[in-house]
């Protein structure tokens, strides 16, 4: 098999929160969904406006007719195409976390055990430069789909915590929103972690969403001369 440093990759930034990061850490964590930019009047797939069809002509030969006008979504993508998606399959993600750089230089990352002893001087993921990445991931695997239509499976694939008060047999799943965890499903018990992070409407609307499939990278396998420049 080829090394990653043999594969000519895209690096890419992406910013999860602490809880995920360390799912992350601990091998759980192996998918993200993403919501689809919404642009009124603009396919969601291949971005052609539903005044010249331009891309759709490309494809079809000819004008596409609108089967969402509230999603807009052209007849053209039905099969939700993921041309357009902001992570492709290979590129290497360089994941952004909370950190704090200390006066001896030392990076400090909130995900970790024992590192909440730096209130207030923690700095949010967004502003995390790529010289102290140490988490890559590579998307394995690119699709399309409605948020409400994920499985069990990969809702545990999404990192969601098993109960903390019930034994690792049964199964039962956090509810993050709810405080009580009793008989939760996985997909149920991602749903409630999805509210607490984008609000209930973007639930309850259903909207299609990317998921990424991804496996983490060794900082062996990451040519960092490469990546940094």
């Amino acid at each position: 098999m080829r090394s990653y440093k043999e594969i000519k990759t895209k690096f890419k930034p992406i910013l999860f929160s602490v809880p995920m990061i360390q799912a992350i850490l601990s091998g759980q964590k192996k998918q993200t969904r993403r919501i689809i930019k919404n642009i009124s009047g603009e396919c969601m797939f291949c971005g052609c406006s539903d005044f010249d069809c331009s891309q759709c002509k490309s494809k079809t030969g000819g004008p596409c007719s609108w089967v969402n006008s509230d999603e807009t979504i052209c007849s053209a993508c039905i099969d939700f195409p993921t041309d357009n998606s902001k992570y492709q399959i290979d590129d290497i993600l360089w994941v952004r976390e909370t950190f704090y750089i200390d006066y001896k230089g030392i990076t400090h990352y909130k995900a970790d055990p024992d590192q909440y002893n730096y209130a207030g001087l923690w700095k949010p993921s967004i502003y995390m430069p790529k010289t102290v990445a140490r988490i890559f991931l590579r998307v394995e695997d690119v699709s399309a789909e409605y948020i409400q239509d994920i499985s069990d499976k990969d809702a545990i694939a999404e990192g969601i915590e098993i109960a903390d008060f019930i034994s690792v047999a049964t199964k039962y799943y956090k509810n993050y929103i709810g405080g009580v965890h009793l008989f939760i499903s996985p997909k149920k018990s991602f749903e409630t972690l999805w509210i607490s992070i984008n609000g209930r409407q973007a639930w309850d609307e259903n909207p299609l969403v990317w998921t990424y499939k991804f496996s983490r990278l060794e900082m062996a396998d990451i040519d960092l001369d490469t990546f940094l420049n």
